[in-house]
């Protein structure tokens, strides 16, 4: 990148793809609203802070990193609304990758895709943030140290409104769990998960921690049949979230579903127990037969009689 380019009264958007940020001792790019950087190397990681810091008016930064960078990634930005993250590969690091620290107080969405990093630590945000969020933090390495990681990053996902969760961050939540409380995601009002079958049966006790939750979407990962009855039983019969009574009005499964038992139990749990629910959409498979589901689902008491169940 010529360091012409470091200083511009008029760029309003840039993006650069695979270049390396030469180091910069002065930047200044006051309009730039736009800043997109897709594998890009620097080999001082105070030029790509400073970068970012002497846009005044930044708006939206976007990154993808290439797949064996190890750089720590600072983001202080007063004007920032939307970032998004990207790191990822398929390999897996004996080393300690470092992570991100974002300082954006009016950061309103947050997109992360990240396989690598040690810890994503945001300091300050919008109480109304909506986040994609995609980390595992080295999972396989679970240790008082992660968990410590994780307590700050549970922190600051509680003051988000509409939130979008992995299967495998999900796992992270659950495992945390077994020896941590979790915080109350109070603000939280729509979630989208995915959810292994194995993390079915504990989805419930999460949904205690999202007392103010209104709209609810559950993707699967893998095969609901990994699940036995029993635990879909389990998951029947525990006690009801707050949510659940007073808040959840919409419900939508985007896995195609084919009336078997494992699935039809979840099912009957939010029409059973919500009195609040307004809808509830079902993606059916197109070999299942549908007169035998609408019997099954006919059969199921409703707690909610506004319900509307919509059919795919």
């Amino acid at each position: 990148m010529p360091l012409s380019l470091y200083v511009c009264d008029s760029l309003v958007s840039l993006r650069l793809y695979r270049l390396s940020l030469v180091d910069a001792e002065f930047v200044s790019l006051p309009c730039l609203k736009i800043l997109r950087l897709k594998d890009i190397v620097f080999h001082n990681e105070t030029t790509f802070e400073r970068l970012v810091s002497s846009c005044p008016v930044l708006e939206e930064l976007k990154i993808d990193v290439v797949w064996n960078d190890g750089n720590v990634y600072k983001v202080h930005s007063r004007s920032l609304k939307r970032f998004c993250f990207r790191r990822s590969s398929s390999l897996r690091f004996d080393e300690s990758v470092p992570g991100v620290v974002v300082d954006a107080p009016l950061l309103c969405c947050l997109i992360i895709d990240d396989s690598v990093s040690e810890s994503f630590v945001v300091t300050d945000l919008e109480s109304n943030a909506k986040f994609d969020i995609s980390l595992c933090f080295r999972l396989w390495r679970f240790d008082e140290a992660k968990r410590s990681i994780i307590n700050m990053f549970l922190a600051w996902i509680s003051r988000v409104r509409d939130m979008k969760i992995c299967a495998h961050t999900f796992k992270l939540i659950h495992r945390y769990s077994e020896s941590s409380p979790l915080p109350r995601f109070g603000y939280m009002s729509s979630l989208y998960v995915t959810l292994n079958a194995s993390e079915l049966e504990w989805f419930p006790i999460f949904l205690r921690s999202s007392p103010n939750l209104k709209s609810l979407i559950l993707e699967r990962s893998g095969s609901s049949h990994q699940l036995s009855r029993k635990a879909m039983e389990r998951v029947s019969m525990s006690s009801v979230p707050e949510c659940l009574l007073t808040s959840l009005e919409f419900v939508e499964f985007k896995a195609p579903i084919c009336g078997l038992g494992p699935e039809m139990m979840l099912v009957w749990y939010f029409l059973k127990k919500s009195p609040t629910l307004k809808k509830l959409t079902l993606p059916l498979k197109s070999h299942s037969t549908k007169d035998d589901f609408f019997k099954k689902l006919l059969e199921i008491p409703r707690c909610s009689t506004e319900c509307e169940i919509v059919i795919l």
